[in-house]
Formats: C-alpha cells, structure tokens, sequence
C-alpha cells in the first residue's frame, strides 16, 4: 500500500494470489513478519465456512442448474490441508448447496 501512496497509483492488481485465499484482501497476513498476504491462509475451519458460504451465495444467484459455476472454486480452498484431494473431489462431485454441506460435515 505504501508504494500506491509513493507512486500514486490508483489501483494494485492481485491477480492469480486471490484464487482460493481471500484472505489475501485483509491484513491478518503477517505482513510485517515472514509471511506475505498471499503466502498467508485462513484455518482449515476458516475455509470451510468459506466454502460453505461461496456455495450459499451462489445457490441464491443463480438458478440451481448453474450451480456448477462454482465447482472450479471449491479446488482452490483447501490446497493447504490434509486430505484437500478427497475433499476437493467430494465437492466436485456436488450440484447443490444441500450436497455441499453434507461433504464439509464429513471434514470439520
């Protein structure tokens, strides 16, 4: 944020670091530590609400036969955390926010 101030920027691209870590949008990074904003991920219960509230908004967007346009999401969350691939399987396997809930009931 300094070097937008400095070089009057008026915007930052962020890019491919937002994927699966919204969390790369606030300050709970250790930024003046080892770890940078896009280096830094919510607990794994933190992620899981965050899954389950990504498919709550979408349930309530789109019609259900759209659901899937969430599906390529669900991949990016939990990279971090033993047995991310079973759980991104399970969820990819998901077409509503009923089915959702189910599978992150099975990993809390």
């Amino acid at each position: 944020m300094e070097k937008s101030h400095i070089y009057d920027l008026d915007g930052v691209l962020i890019g491919q670091a937002a994927l699966g870590n919204p969390w790369v949008f606030s300050a709970r990074g250790d930024l003046a530590g080892t770890k940078s904003c896009t280096e830094w991920n919510g607990t794994k219960e933190e992620i899981l609400a965050i899954i389950l509230r990504h498919a709550e908004l979408v349930s309530k967007f789109y019609s259900p036969d759209r659901f899937v346009t969430i599906l390529k999401h669900f991949s990016w969350y939990p990279r971090e955390f033993k047995n991310s691939k079973k759980l991104k399987v399970e969820l990819l396997k998901t077409r509503n926010l009923d089915e959702v809930e189910k599978v992150l009931k099975e990993f809390i």
